[in-house]
């Protein structure tokens, strides 16, 4: 009779247990999907001119290290600015990353539902679920949230895999850079809520509805920005220069190096210096780049130990990659 009733106990132990459990499981993810809903909208964000944007379209709700790296470069060269971070869909505060960015006092976190955001828009009438059926959604995505926010808002928008090196104020309020030969980039531009950018602005969210393709991956984001400039400049190919007040830089100033030698920023002693007075970012194209390891000595690790110590610190790892 004792031995049956030490079992009926501990099944009754067993099940409070598991009870407690579960409890403390289902508490736990309330609590994340709460701060989830918590967090700011993109539609409350109060335009300002100091204010730089980026957009994180993969619905991860979390940043990964390198661009966690680019948004502290971003947010520590840019004391005057606020540093918006933009998540579509959900976002992980309590993500270590995250957490870290969080304490930097000029980085704000926001979420954007592209269905609300284009309302009272001149594409407010565009479908958005076809970016869904895209080859790239994440990336078109990001191109049309980039310049609706523009848009919307004013300011300079940022891909996340854009290492600033220096003020953004000392290029203007309008302005792009030449990307390669036959282009503008859109990994880096500005448009001001004054006239000029205003117009540039509409004219880029009109392009890149009217000439939306779902396969072609740099028709949505570069081709916009550059068939709109090559209309305002009157010209077939982009030229660094000035016209009608915006500014469109030469190609140094992002990208100092062509996406298709974007190895070498992650390969130990290959660049020992690419730092001058021009330069203002990195583009490290996260396209052809993002799978390459980071090795110790490499210029991208010597440029994380500079201006994203606190992410570098953290994740020492991730910068000392060693080949074999």
């Amino acid at each position: 009779m004792d031995n049956r009733r030490k079992l009926f106990l501990l099944i009754i132990l067993i099940f409070i247990n598991i009870f407690l459990l579960h409890k403390y499981i289902t508490s736990s993810l309330r609590k994340t999907n709460q701060s989830d809903v918590d967090l700011p909208s993109a539609e409350n964000i109060v335009a300002k001119k100091n204010s730089i944007y980026f957009h994180e379209t993969s619905s991860r709700g979390q940043l990964t290290v390198r661009q966690a790296c680019c948004i502290e470069s971003c947010a520590r060269t840019n004391r005057k600015f606020q540093t918006n971070v933009i998540f579509s869909s959900r976002f992980e505060s309590d993500f270590g990353i995250n957490k870290l960015l969080s304490q930097i006092g000029n980085i704000k976190f926001f979420t954007v539902d592209i269905a609300n955001y284009v309302k009272g828009t001149p594409i407010e009438n565009f479908d958005t679920s076809i970016l869904q059926k895209s080859k790239w959604p994440m990336h078109v995505t990001s191109d049309a949230l980039r310049f609706l926010t523009l848009y919307k808002l004013g300011g300079i928008y940022l891909d996340l895999d854009v290492m600033v090196i220096r003020p953004l104020e000392f290029l203007g309020r309008n302005w792009a850079a030449i990307e390669d030969a036959i282009q503008v980039g859109s990994s880096a531009i500005a448009f001001a809520t004054d006239t000029v950018g205003r117009y540039v602005a509409e004219q880029a969210i009109i392009n890149f509805v009217d000439e939306f393709n779902l396969t072609d991956y740099v028709n949505n984001g570069p081709g916009v920005i550059t068939r709109v400039l090559n209309e305002l400049c009157e010209t077939d190919l982009p030229e660094p220069g000035s016209c009608l007040g915006f500014k469109i830089y030469p190609r140094g100033t992002f990208s100092p190096i062509p996406y298709h030698r974007a190895a070498k920023y992650f390969q130990a002693f290959v660049i020992s210096e690419l730092k001058s007075r021009n330069i203002f970012g990195y583009h490290m194209f996260n396209y052809v780049s993002k799978n390459i390891r980071i090795e110790e000595h490499s210029f991208y690790a010597n440029l994380a130990k500079e201006y994203c110590p606190t992410i570098y610190n953290e994740f020492s790892h991730e910068f000392s990659y060693h080949k074999l």
